[in-house]
């Protein structure tokens, strides 16, 4: 069970339609009594560990785990529309093993996201820009 700031981070991640930035999150969180950065931090560090809320490198950014593979597969990739910013999380096993063989895709943490997109496209059309991403690197690769 969560503890009071980490049920109140993952209420605001629920909430919003964008992944989100620990300031971002502390902005939200001031009037519930959150002050400082490293209160954020401390409440996302479990939940990443848990598997509830994935960590987004590229973007220094959070969102709520929305797949419940992750727990017992720990990967995911995210498409990331560049006009609106909301990432769609993506599990494909075919695309884990064409990003596993990409020199930033050798996984030394394998409970760790590493992989984004940035998709110029409606999030309606996400999968299907990742579906043709997914086919360059793999020809790319062939």
């Amino acid at each position: 069970m969560p503890g009071r700031n980490q049920q109140l981070v993952l209420d605001a991640l629920t909430r919003s339609e964008r992944p989100m930035g620990a300031y971002g999150l502390l902005g939200l969180l001031r009037q519930e009594g959150l002050r400082s950065p490293l209160q954020i931090y401390r409440a996302l560090d479990p939940l990443v560990e848990q598997g509830l809320v994935h960590r987004i490198e590229s973007l220094s950014a959070f969102a709520l785990c929305v797949h419940s593979e992750c727990g017992t597969h720990g990967r995911a990739a995210f498409a990331i529309c560049a006009n609106c910013g909301r990432a769609s999380e993506v599990h494909d096993p075919a695309l884990e093993r064409v990003l596993r063989r990409l020199p930033d895709g050798s996984a030394s943490k394998p409970t760790r996201p590493r992989w984004s997109f940035r998709v110029y496209a409606r999030l309606a059309r996400i999968e299907q820009a990742v579906a043709f991403r997914l086919r360059a690197i793999q020809s790319a690769r062939a």
